[in-house]
Order: C-alpha cells, then sequence, then structure tokens
C-alpha cells in the first residue's frame, strides 16, 4: 500500500526556494558606504598587536664611574653589522680599563684608520703620543690624558720649575686641539687656527697652571704660527709643535709641511719613536713677529 506524504510532515523537511541575488550597481552601494552612520567615538576597538609600531630604543653603552664623567658632552655612534661592532666617533671617550664594548687594539686600530683617512684626530690617537714623548723624554712634565682636559677638575697643577719644560695637550670643546706649554711662571698657548681661547680651555689652562697665577690673575702668551689650511690638522699641528718643543725647538719660526704630516705620524707610530715632523722652506722670516697679544683669564 502507498501512502503519500505531506509536505507538512516532520519527517521530510522541504527544500527552502533559493533567493535570487540581484547586483547592486556600484555608484548605489558607494553611495550607500558613506552614508553610514559612524560608531561610538567613546568606544575603543581593540587593535592587534601586530599592529602597534615597534619603538627602537637607543641602544645604551655601559661604563664604568670613571668613566662617566668623561663621556659628558662627548658623543658617538655605535652600530653593529653582521655581529661585527663599528665605531663611528670623533672622540673615543672610554676609560682605558673599561672592557665593555671593544678592545683597545681594536680601538686604535680604528683611530689609526682615520689618521690616515684624512680625517680629524681624536683623543686615543692623542694620548698614543703623549706617552711616547713620556718614555722618549722622561724630564718633561705635563702630558696628562686629553680625556681629562674636558673637565678642570680633572687636570692636575704643574708645579712650577724654571729649569723644566712642560707640555699640555687641550681639547677646547669645540673639536680643537691646542697646546700650552710652561717654564718657570710663563705659559703659552700654540693654536694652529688662532681661535679666541673658549671659556672650557681658560677653565683648563688655569687649572694645570694654577701655580703660575698671581692674585688670581693668569697671564698666557699665544704663539704667533703659522695657520693650517682646513680644519682637520690641528691635532698634528699639535703634536709637531710637542715634538719640537721637546726638541728644544721654536714652532713659531718653522712652517710644516702640512700634506705629509698624516703620513710622518703614522711611520713614528710604526716605529714607536717620535721625531720632528717635515719643513718647507720659509724665504724670509725676518717681518714675522713670535707672540700675538696676551690674554689674561682671572679667576677667584
Amino acid at each position: 500500500m502507498k501512502f503519500a506524504l505531506n509536505a507538512e510532515s516532520p519527517s521530510v523537511k522541504a527544500k527552502a526556494p533559493q533567493k535570487r541575488q540581484s547586483k547592486m550597481p556600484s555608484d548605489i552601494k558607494n553611495a550607500l558606504k558613506r552614508t553610514k552612520k559612524p560608531g561610538n567615538p567613546m568606544k575603543r576597538k581593540s587593535s592587534p598587536s601586530s599592529h602597534i609600531p615597534e619603538i627602537k630604543k637607543k641602544r645604551v653603552l655601559s661604563v664604568g664611574e670613571t668613566s662617566k664623567a668623561k663621556l659628558e658632552a662627548f658623543s658617538f655612534v655605535r652600530t653593529e653589522d653582521q655581529k661585527k661592532l663599528v665605531i663611528d666617533v670623533d672622540l673615543i671617550m672610554v676609560d682605558r680599563e673599561e672592557k665593555s664594548f671593544t678592545t683597545d687594539k681594536e680601538i686604535f686600530k680604528v683611530s689609526l684608520e682615520k689618521v690616515s683617512s684624512g680625517q680629524w684626530l681624536n683623543d686615543v690617537v692623542m694620548q698614543k703620543v703623549n706617552e711616547m714623548i713620556k718614555v722618549q723624554y722622561p724630564s718633561i712634565r705635563g702630558l696628562q690624558d686629553p680625556l681629562n682636559s674636558k673637565r678642570k677638575s680633572m687636570l692636575s697643577p704643574v708645579p712650577v720649575d724654571n729649569n723644566c719644560t712642560s707640555v699640555q695637550i687641550h681639547h677646547n670643546g669645540c673639536k680643537h686641539w691646542v697646546l700650552s706649554t710652561s717654564m718657570g711662571n710663563d705659559v703659552f698657548l700654540y693654536d694652529s687656527l688662532n681661535q679666541k681661547p673658549s671659556e672650557n680651555l681658560k677653565d683648563q689652562l688655569f687649572s694645570c697652571y694654577s701655580n703660575c697665577q698671581e692674585d688670581g690673575r693668569l697671564k698666557v702668551c699665544k704663539k704667533r704660527v703659522f695657520l693650517q689650511t682646513g680644519g682637520e690638522d690641528c691635532g698634528l699641528y699639535c703634536i709637531a709643535y710637542a715634538v719640537d718643543i721637546v726638541n728644544g725647538r721654536s714652532p713659531e719660526s718653522i712652517l710644516y709641511d702640512q700634506d705629509v704630516m698624516r703620513k710622518h705620524l703614522l711611520d713614528c707610530i710604526a716605529k714607536d719613536n717620535l721625531t720632528p715632523f717635515p719643513e718647507r722652506e720659509i724665504v724670509d722670516i725676518s717681518d714675522i713677529e713670535t707672540l700675538w697679544p696676551p690674554f689674561f683669564i682671572t679667576r677667584k
């Protein structure tokens, strides 16, 4: 016997008629998008963490307490390329005992590369020259680490001695090296650019030669030297002045051959022996005055 199944029977589900989708014209669809009401401005939607921009933090060099004062006011950049540390510096202000980021050998290598490539000499090279002078000329006084020249409190007073010359390299705080010397109570300054002494330099000079001051007033005489060309070779001239002074010569009467000064310095360091820098012939020096007008530093 055959039974006819009712369409409303629960055992059989009728298929719902498929709705025919009509395509909406693009201009009407765009108009509807523009008329949509904005959401609640007070409700903040949580954004995935992947959309949050990553904040790149600067790498901070960890140094010892002694180095912190020396690093002040000097800047350098440290980058890492394929796990090889590359140092790009004007002054590598680092404690000689600090081994936190590289070795002394690597620092010295980078510093010499700057000399050979025509860049400004940093304090590593200047201190190397100091050490060489101390070995070759043990009677010369002064020669304090150029790192200390940034702060007057870190420079020790030079004893007054009429029979002994004192030599000191200074960084004037404005990317410029100058040289000072003393004999007895007389203080002299050698500046290859003849710049006006900065307040930083004045503080250093007064700290170094406080034993030469009288009633809080220090007289400094500037030697009239032949000026350098360009702004990158002041360190070379300081070294040349120092070498000639410790050899009993007068830098103010010498015209240095600036084109070969870098090569000469590298040769001296390679041989671990400082010798006077090459000179150029001076036609007539009879009209050259040996001193510029002196300046006075007053401190209470």
